[in-house]
């Protein structure tokens, strides 16, 4: 098993995750890394030390900075004595979240914002709502992941999912019924692995989803 994961990992193509497996022995170090890993965090060579570099960790993510990028960690156990490690560069998006988060607060009508960083810069589907499920804003990475034609305007966010309540274990729902559940999974009907995440700014919520 673990010369069979090693293989996988060295041969993950080039790409913006890095990641390392390791067996679950107490002081081991990584027994194979990628090459992104081995370019990013050179001199990283066990979990001990990859875990004194977390800036951020909670029951929603764990956030991994160095060298002034930020990576989202996953640790995955394979087995009883195996467990894979993945990182994927958020830098971009949690940069550019940060200037929505703060735009929001400052200006009710940011026309020009929101076209110029949702719609060109944000490699991510964004959908802005308010409470009562009504959509507010979407960019078109949204409407792509759902299918969406980029003219089509729909008035619930339930709606992009095609359906015509709000979703089983909704996370508007969990936030406004004052659940610490800000996040959920699911696959499309072309087989695409999203996550949506929600994110609370004053009364209105940001939507984000990711493949």
């Amino acid at each position: 098993m673990l010369k069979n994961t090693i293989s996988i990992v060295v041969d993950l193509p080039d790409s913006d995750v890095a990641a390392a497996v390791t067996t679950h022995s107490p002081g081991e170090k990584f027994a194979a890394v990628n090459k992104k890993f081995a370019e990013l965090f050179d001199g990283i060579e066990s979990p001990g030390q990859l875990m004194k570099l977390v800036s951020t960790k909670s029951e929603k993510k764990t956030i991994v900075s160095h060298n002034g990028l930020h990576w989202e960690l996953l640790n995955q156990p394979l087995n009883t004595d195996v467990s894979l490690y993945i990182l994927k560069d958020i830098t971009v998006e949690r940069a550019i979240l940060t200037k929505l988060k703060d735009k929001l607060q400052e200006l009710e009508h940011a026309n020009e914002f929101y076209t110029g960083v949702l719609e060109k810069d944000l490699p991510i589907g964004v959908m802005i709502t308010d409470k009562d499920y009504n959509v507010l804003m979407v960019n078109h990475m949204l409407k792509r992941y759902f299918h969406i034609p980029s003219k089509a305007r729909m008035k619930k966010c339930y709606n992009y999912v095609k359906e015509i309540k709000p979703c089983d274990e909704c996370i508007l729902r969990n936030i406004l019924g004052g659940k610490n559940k800000n996040k959920k999974s699911f696959i499309t009907d072309d087989n695409k692995y999203i996550t949506a995440e929600i994110h609370p700014v004053e009364d209105k919520f940001i939507v984000t989803y990711r493949d």
